[in-house]
C-alpha cells in the first residue's frame, strides 16, 4: 500500500522535480511533507549533508526521462521510508556528469554543525541551501593523534563558520 500511495505523490510533481532538477542541477524535498497545493515542501536554509551509503546513482541522457527518474526515485523512497520520517531527513536529487545520484540527506542550520556532520559521513563536500553552492569539505588530517585530528576538524568547522557570519 506504502509503495502505490508514494507512488501517486510522485507523479503528481515528478514534472516539477525534474524542472528543478534540470535548472538548478539539484533539488531536496522530503516526499511526505507537501503544502496546501500538493507541491513538496523544501528546506530554505541551512545545509545539506548526505547521510552514509544510502546514494543511489542513475546512468541519464539529456533530456532527463521522466520515467526513469520516477522508477527510481520511487524505489529509492520505498526503500528509505522510514528514514524519510525523520523531521530532518531529505531526498537530494543532483545531476552530475551523465549521472543522476539520489541520496538521503539531512539538513543542519549550524555551518561548523554542518561542517562537522560532512566529515562524519565521509563526505567531501555539503551543500549550502541558501546561497545555494557546493562547499567542499578540507581534507581531514591524516597524521598525527586522534585528538589532533579531532581538533583539525573542528578548527577546519570553526573557520567555516566564521566565514559564513
Amino acid at each position: 500500500m506504502i509503495g502505490k500511495k508514494i507512488n501517486n505523490k510522485i507523479m503528481k510533481t515528478i514534472y516539477h522535480i525534474l524542472k528543478r532538477l534540470v535548472a538548478d542541477g539539484g533539488v531536496t524535498f522530503n516526499p511526505f511533507w507537501m503544502d496546501d497545493d500538493g507541491s513538496y515542501i523544501e528546506p530554505t536554509g541551512g545545509y545539506a549533508i548526505a547521510q552514509g551509503k544510502h546514494t543511489f546513482t542513475v546512468k541519464y541522457q539529456d533530456p532527463v526521462d521522466p520515467i526513469i527518474v520516477e522508477q527510481a526515485l520511487s524505489n529509492f523512497i520505498v526503500k528509505n521510508a522510514e528514514r524519510l520520517e525523520s523531521k530532518r531527513t531529505y531526498v537530494g536529487l543532483w545531476l552530475e556528469g551523465d549521472n543522476l545520484h539520489i541520496d538521503l540527506s539531512k539538513v543542519i542550520l549550524e555551518p561548523d554543525k554542518a561542517y562537522l556532520e560532512g566529515y562524519r559521513q565521509g563526505q567531501k563536500a555539503i551543500y549550502d541551501l541558501e546561497r545555494p553552492a557546493v562547499v567542499y569539505l578540507i581534507n581531514p588530517q591524516t597524521c598525527g593523534t586522534e585528538s589532533q585530528k579531532k581538533a583539525y576538524k573542528v578548527q577546519c568547522a570553526d573557520n567555516f563558520k566564521k566565514s559564513r557570519s
